[in-house]
């Protein structure tokens, strides 16, 4: 049995390879979406060839579509024996079904020759001047994506796109996190004669319809911290597009607030727990946890870089946002209930381009009960409700690490209790941080509130 997997490329026939039109003429059985098949029909009634000395496609084929990996192989049993080609759209290596099927062929040990083909994504790069290695790749074509995260990673985001989630759905992804102002590009039904080319802002995007068959890249997010270290290093900031028409014009149309700290590459916090400086949070009248308790904090609760935290009674935002730039494939959730601590939260959320936390305004646990279930849950004030926030965590997910902090003793009274109560062992340590302090000529050590850091296990 001979079967050959290929990759049509993104759309025009003049962007297939010599090597699979080759096999397209020796295909006895073809396997593919309805619009591939239509498009080698047409090559079959067209009889094209490159030269002359070519042969011509066959006259008889048989015609399958199929789009599963189960399906398609299904039909490749079915016509045992007879020359089988699979079809599928832009690369095979690249957010192809090919990964699918070639585990099947080979447990059974039907062997098969995959021809790989033009991707949506080398083309777009041509299309726009820019070269496509510095860029990260994502798939939103039929499956859930998260745009936030993904240009907070500190290089341009590459989207093939389809399904729920086309250009206008994910850049409104952005618009909802502040990223309005992002510049995007968007290539739309690449290489065929309604191909179009849009330079646009996220919000302008957002507004727009595009072809099913399109393509999305986006900006880095501006994010705290490399500005610093470049400057430190003596190089300057890069916005990570590199050379390019693409990369000027996003350049152009990228900017930031005045005096915001944030820049357009960053990875930082990608190495340990790097905490940001008191001194650089907004701080207003709300209390706020100093940096060596927010430390302590994020290492108890062992942050992974796709968790799902919520911060209740999230104050100024100052944990809230380190967790979200820690766990920066992820989302947290900062659920305060005072006004003016809201909007702090905004503001250090925009300050430090924490675009994956999402201030939840309103008293816990009512507002606990819309949230995904946690991985970790930092709880920075309770209102006198500790057994109750501990007993919704436990419901959305007994497995949740937990850290609580508290100054008072009723206060870690309440929260040993509370997650006892539902079985967890806490674990109590007190932070107890002095800070030097100059006085005359002399520096003298002036003591913080002690702090106790409860989490339910080590």
């Amino acid at each position: 049995m001979k079967v050959t997997l290929i990759g049509m490329g993104c759309g025009s026939e003049t962007l297939q390879t010599v090597e699979a039109l080759a096999a397209l003429r020796q295909a006895e059985v073809l396997i593919g979406s309805e619009r591939l098949l239509d498009g080698v029909r047409r090559q079959y009634e067209a009889g094209s060839r490159i030269n002359s000395r070519d042969k011509a496609f066959p006259s008889e084929a048989s015609f399958h579509v199929a789009a599963s990996a189960e399906a398609v192989y299904e039909m490749i049993c079915k016509e045992a024996g007879r020359n089988t080609c699979v079809l599928y759209s832009g690369d095979t290596g690249f957010y192809s079904g090919v990964r699918t099927l070639l585990p099947l062929l080979e447990r059974d040990g039907i062997e098969a020759k995959v021809i790989p083909g033009i991707s949506s994504l080398q083309l777009f790069s041509a299309r726009i001047g820019s070269p496509w290695q510095d860029w990260n790749l994502f798939s939103a074509h039929g499956i859930h994506c998260n745009a936030v995260n993904a240009v907070m990673q500190g290089k341009p985001a590459f989207f093939l796109t389809g399904g729920r989630l086309g250009p206008a759905e994910l850049c409104g992804q952005l618009v909802r996190a502040g990223l309005g102002s992002l510049a995007v590009a968007i290539g739309e039904a690449l290489s065929y004669e309604t191909e179009r080319i849009y330079r646009c802002t996220a919000t302008e995007a957002a507004g727009m319809e595009f072809a099913p068959l399109s393509v999305m890249l986006a900006e880095p997010a501006p994010v705290y911290g490399m500005q610093d270290d470049a400057q430190k290093r003596g190089k300057p900031a890069q916005t990570g597009l590199g050379a390019g028409r693409f990369g000027e014009a996003m350049a152009e149309g990228f900017g930031r607030e005045e005096g915001s700290g944030c820049i357009g590459e960053a990875v930082a916090f990608s190495c340990g727990i790097r905490t940001i400086p008191d001194s650089q949070f907004v701080r207003g009248s709300v209390p706020m946890t100093k940096r060596d308790v927010r430390a302590a904090i994020l290492g108890r609760l062992r942050i992974c870089p796709g968790d799902v935290i919520w911060d209740v009674g999230a104050g100024t935002g100052s944990v809230s946002v380190e967790m979200a730039l820690a766990a920066r494939f992820g989302q947290v959730f900062a659920v305060e209930c005072n006004e003016e601590a809201c909007r702090l939260i905004e503001t250090n959320r925009h300050k430090f381009g924490a675009w994956n936390l999402s201030l939840i305004a309103g008293k816990a646990p009512e507002r606990l009960r819309e949230l995904p279930l946690p991985d970790a849950v930092f709880i920075g004030g309770s209102k006198g409700r500790m057994a109750e926030i501990v007993a919704m965590i436990h419901r959305k997910n007994e497995n949740a690490r937990i850290c609580i902090a508290a100054i008072a003793l009723e206060t870690l009274q309440a929260a040993v209790s509370a997650l006892e109560a539902w079985g967890w062992a806490a674990d109590v340590a007190q932070i107890s941080v002095s800070q030097a302090k100059k006085a005359g000529s002399l520096h003298l050590m002036m003591a913080n509130n002690p702090v106790f850091l409860i989490t339910n296990g080590d």
